[in-house]
């Protein structure tokens, strides 16, 4: 759930520390999470499903009490969560050094890498301005992600790559195949 809250929902560290078992409600048949914000403003964002076992086991019939907890039962702080976060990495294998708020980088990077509006993830981010999640985005300069891609792609539709020919040019290269 430490990942989840901190690589999926794109909460920060202090936010996530923050949360107590009852910041976890149900909203329009979705389970979210509400949580203070930077500023004091009141958030609330949905817990993907996939993630929702997971958050019953970590509750464990608590209406109260932090939510995620250090190795001592007590509410995690953020040096805690930079522990956790290398003693996870490390066990997965990854050698290099990642922080919550890298992770928190990498939300911004993977929706847009999927196709989610830049307005969605700024909303998801809770930044004021679009510039600040286009910062975030470590993936900007990926010709992968060139605008031309998707819209040549739309363009051209489902032609064959026979009619994307010029017709001048299959003119001829139908003409040489004749000749042989």
């Amino acid at each position: 759930m430490f990942v989840v809250l901190l690589g999926q929902m794109a909460l920060r560290v202090g936010e996530m520390c923050a949360l107590n078992a009852d910041s976890v409600r149900h909203n329009q048949g979705w389970r979210t999470v509400v949580f203070r914000g930077k500023g004091g403003d009141t958030f609330e964002r949905v817990v993907p499903v996939q993630a929702l076992r997971d958050l019953d086991r970590l509750i464990d019939g608590r209406t109260s009490a932090p939510l995620i907890c250090n190795t001592r039962g007590d509410r995690m702080d953020r040096a805690a969560a930079d522990r956790l976060l290398h003693r996870l990495t490390r066990a997965a294998g990854i050698t290099r050094a990642i922080t919550p708020h890298g992770l928190r980088r990498s939300v911004a990077t993977n929706m847009l890498a999927h196709g989610l509006p830049l307005r969605d993830v700024q909303l998801q981010l809770r930044h004021a301005d679009p510039r600040m999640t286009m910062r975030y985005d470590q993936a900007k300069n990926s010709l992968d992600r060139a605008a031309v891609l998707p819209y040549a792609s739309a363009q051209y539709g489902l032609l064959s790559a026979r009619r994307l020919i010029a017709p001048e040019v299959r003119r001829e290269s139908d003409a040489g195949s004749d000749a042989g």
